[in-house]
This record gives C-alpha cells, sequence and structure tokens, in this order.
C-alpha cells in the first residue's frame, strides 16, 4: 500500500513542474492581461420640454419611440398655466400716463404673471407680458391702479401648457435617444419634447480572466463615444488544480496557482 502514494506524488511533481511549460502559470511581472467588455445603462434618464404647447384641455399621453431589441419607456406629462392673452373691455379716458396692471391670483393656483398696459389717447389699449406666471389653473382678476385716469377694464385668459415629464418607465436597450411625442388633450398646438438617456457604464463582463497577476491591476476604459469618468476595482482569486487536473479553491501552495481577475460584488 506504500507504493501507490509514492507513485502518486511522482506524477503530481511532473504535472507541477510542466505546467509552466504550457503557458498556464506565468512568472511575476508577466502573464496573460486579462479582457472584459463594459455595459452601458441603454435607458431613458429624462425629458425636456422644449415646447409647452398651446391651449390643452387635459393632460395628454406622453409616447417614446421603442428601441430596436428592449423595453419601450413610458412617462407622464404634467399641465401647468400661463396668462396669454388680455381683452380691452373699456379703454376708459383721463389717463395721461399708464395704470399699474395687478393681478388677483387669489384661488388660481398661480402666480408670478406681470403685464404693462399702453395708453393712447387717454385711454388703456393693450396690455404686454414681460412675465405670463406659472401654476393658473384659472384666470386671474385684473385690476388697473393710477394713471390718471378712469373706467378701464381689463380681462385675461390663461393657457394650459405641457410643463414636464415624469419618467415611470426608463426602457431599455436604446442606442440613442428615442423620440418624444404627445397625443391627446384637445389641444391647440402640440408640445414638442426631447429624451436623453442615461450614458453610464453599469458593469463589465470579463472575456478573459488573465494569469499571473501578483498584485490586482487598473481597469482603464477606452473609446465609448467621448464619455469619461467610469471607474472600476478589481480583486484577484486565488485558484489552484490538483494533481489530477481538477480546479479548486484557495490553495496555499505555489505549484498550480493561477491568479484570476473578478470584479467585486456590489
Amino acid at each position: 500500500h506504500r507504493r501507490g502514494p509514492v507513485r502518486h506524488a511522482h506524477r503530481r511533481r511532473e504535472r507541477l513542474h510542466l505546467r509552466p511549460n504550457r503557458g498556464v502559470l506565468t512568472a511575476a511581472g508577466g502573464g496573460a492581461a486579462a479582457t472584459g467588455t463594459a455595459t452601458g445603462q441603454d435607458t431613458v434618464a429624462s425629458v425636456m420640454v422644449d415646447d409647452g404647447g398651446i391651449n390643452y384641455r387635459s393632460v395628454p399621453t406622453v409616447e417614446f419611440s421603442p428601441p430596436a431589441d428592449g423595453v419601450t419607456a413610458t412617462g407622464t406629462a404634467s399641465l401647468t398655466g400661463h396668462v396669454t392673452g388680455a381683452l380691452v373691455d373699456s379703454g376708459g379716458s383721463g389717463y395721461t400716463s399708464a395704470p399699474t396692471v395687478v393681478f388677483d391670483n387669489t384661488g388660481t393656483g398661480g402666480d408670478g404673471a406681470i403685464a404693462a398696459a399702453t395708453v393712447v389717447g387717454g385711454a388703456v389699449t393693450e396690455l404686454t407680458f414681460t412675465n405670463q406666471g406659472t401654476g393658473y389653473t384659472s384666470a386671474p382678476t385684473v385690476t388697473l391702479d393710477g394713471g390718471g385716469g378712469t373706467g378701464a377694464a381689463v380681462r385675461v385668459s390663461i393657457s394650459k401648457v405641457v410643463a414636464s415629464v415624469t419618467i415611470t418607465e426608463a426602457g431599455s436597450g436604446y442606442t440613442s435617444a428615442p423620440t418624444v411625442s404627445f397625443a391627446g388633450g384637445n389641444a391647440g398646438f402640440d408640445a414638442t419634447a426631447t429624451a436623453e438617456l442615461d450614458d453610464r457604464v453599469t458593469s463589465v463582463t470579463l472575456t478573459d480572466p488573465g494569469s499571473g497577476y501578483r498584485t490586482a491591476p487598473t481597469v482603464r476604459f477606452i473609446g465609448g463615444g467621448g464619455g469619461s469618468g467610469a471607474t472600476a476595482e478589481t480583486k484577484l482569486v486565488r485558484r489552484g488544480y490538483d494533481e489530477f487536473d481538477n480546479l479548486y479553491w484557495a490553495r496555499q501552495t505555489l505549484y498550480g496557482k493561477q491568479l484570476l481577475v473578478e470584479l467585486p460584488d456590489e
């Protein structure tokens, strides 16, 4: 029974000496480089409203163009009201200067509207808006103060526009930003918007773990369409082979040891 282990040990020594010659082991400072592939997010990150449209009566549906292969993004729109028009019911008389335009926003849900009156021949002829305000669900009332005249009366109207889009499903598989459109809402003029993709590097898949590493290598990201700032860390995983070429973990011996690169768990 003693001869079996002796022959067994000799066979093991032969394998340990032959393995470096077959390229499985490498000397310190050498070895085969690891390689990997980075994966991007490929999802919709945000939507910027370019033009809120005009006169929405109800909230429109947001529609994203689908990716060639993946999940289509979805979102919901929100409306806000702006003061957009003024009707002079009466120009009054006796105005020697333009009266101050005062907006009463009580109960309208909005604020911020600012306008200036124009006086021609002692009468108020029009209002010019310098700020249409936001958040209006109904039109504010307007009074004209000062100017030396009397009798002027003005009414204003509001227009509901698309203020923002909230992403409810970021989708996946987009290689370029999808188009965004708005359907319904009984608008006088449809809103327009632009989507932006989430272009972060989210994972790295090893395609070749390399070998012969004594210390963890630095990961560099090259190319990718001009992006920057992505970083990653590596760790070394120690693996060994027994005398029968069976892979096993954490063998504390110089012979048969192979160091592989592996990304840490998040």
